[in-house]
């Protein structure tokens, strides 16, 4: 990662609740709305391995799951270095058992 974002996420405690949401977004470097479409079905254990192919959108102000991303090339699977795929299976066991169709990160409005 560049030294703007080692800057960044240096400043962040690793311990502190965001922690996870700056590391996994600069780790993935996807647009905000792919970031915030994330569930966990998205990610894939076994692999290590996480599937961008949905984002959030915003209809009349209103926000919905979408299945269509800005070009084809958006579409992709990151693999997750050891440390990343670590900071999410920590950050998972902080909820409440989420459900595949959770939000890996859910907005505090749900």
């Amino acid at each position: 990662m560049g030294g703007e974002v080692n800057k960044l996420l240096n400043s962040i405690p690793k311990d502190h609740i965001d922690y996870p949401v700056f590391s996994l977004f600069c780790y993935l470097g996807c647009r905000l709305g792919e970031f915030l479409g994330l569930q966990w079905k998205c990610l894939d254990e076994n692999a290590k391995s996480i599937a961008i192919c949905q984002q959030i959108i915003y209809l009349n102000g209103i926000p919905v799951l979408s299945d269509e991303l800005k070009t084809n090339e958006s579409y992709r699977v990151d693999a997750l270095d050891q440390d990343t795929f670590d900071l999410l299976m920590r950050h998972k066991a902080t909820l409440n058992n989420p459900k595949p169709d959770d939000f890996i990160f859910p907005s505090p409005l749900g």
